[in-house]
């Protein structure tokens, strides 16, 4: 997933022309409905495209149309995909702990019961008075 992230994330420097933003913006729709789905081949199959943009986004003496930096759609795209990858990968990295500690009702519960025994509860209360 990092790797998905890195490549998501260097898209923001790239330099290229209206039609191969556009390409773009179908690589990340694909890539955003692979992630969805769950479809490692869908996520290789977007990431391809990515590539093959990248590769022409080096040849930057290329004659041609005028090349731009990446237009707003694109960003906002390129946006939502690096937070959700983000946040898929802060989920994976906190492990099989993060199942447990979601079910915080149990440990809200007993936390309730365990401040008032270590401090004594009305008993602490009462020599104040």
């Amino acid at each position: 997933m990092r790797s998905v992230l890195g490549r998501v994330e260097a898209i923001e420097d790239w330099l290229l022309t209206s039609e191969e933003w556009r390409a773009v913006g179908a690589a990340l729709d694909g890539l955003s409905t692979a992630l969805a789905d769950g479809s490692e081949e869908g996520v290789r199959d977007a990431l391809g495209a990515l590539q093959a943009l990248e590769e022409s986004r080096r040849a930057l003496a290329r004659p041609g149309p005028v090349k731009s930096f990446i237009p707003q759609r694109q960003r906002e795209q390129r946006n939502i995909l690096v937070r959700r990858l983000t946040l898929d990968l802060s989920r994976e990295d906190r492990g099989p702990a993060a199942g447990p500690s979601t079910g915080s009702s149990a440990g809200s519960s007993a936390e309730p019961s365990a401040g008032p025994s270590p401090g004594g509860g009305p008993s602490a209360t009462g020599p104040a008075t």
